[in-house]
């Protein structure tokens, strides 16, 4: 952490922003699909034996692969790309950033205006003073 402010024009960036590749691509998809099929006869299996200990299993693996495929999918069921998870946390990042700031500013007007004027949040956030910082670490 140190070197990350030892310069401070070093843009530091908080996301990595443009993935295009997709969370879950379509053979792994396909291979879940199939899993949850296969799932699906195990479950009838099991409550055919009556074996609580096998509908158990089924039941965890069947809800963890919805999860995944859930996950991977955005709310019109579109594949989710790895970019897109990138920007929302990114976007995350900056609207805690910019509460935390309002919250300070409240007791701290100087503070806060200190953050808003060295702390920039573009495409990237970067810590940029004015005026050369010495740090110290303890």
């Amino acid at each position: 952490m140190e070197h990350a402010f030892a310069d401070e024009d070093t843009d530091v960036p908080g996301s990595l922003l443009g993935g295009a590749d997709e969370i879950i691509d379509a053979e792994a998809r396909r291979e879940y699909e199939t899993r949850l099929r296969e799932l699906a006869q195990e479950r009838r299996k099991g409550e055919s034996n009556k074996d609580v200990a096998a509908i158990d299993a089924v039941n965890r693996e069947f809800e963890f692969i919805q999860r995944m495929l859930l996950n991977g999918s955005s709310k019109k069921h579109r594949p989710k790309k790895l970019g897109d998870v990138e920007v929302q946390l990114y976007d995350r990042i900056r609207k805690a950033f910019l509460a935390t700031v309002k919250h300070i500013e409240r007791s701290d007007p100087e503070g806060a205006a200190y953050l808003k004027n060295t702390i920039k949040t573009g495409k990237f956030m970067v810590y940029s003073p004015s005026q050369p910082i010495e740090w110290q670490f303890v």
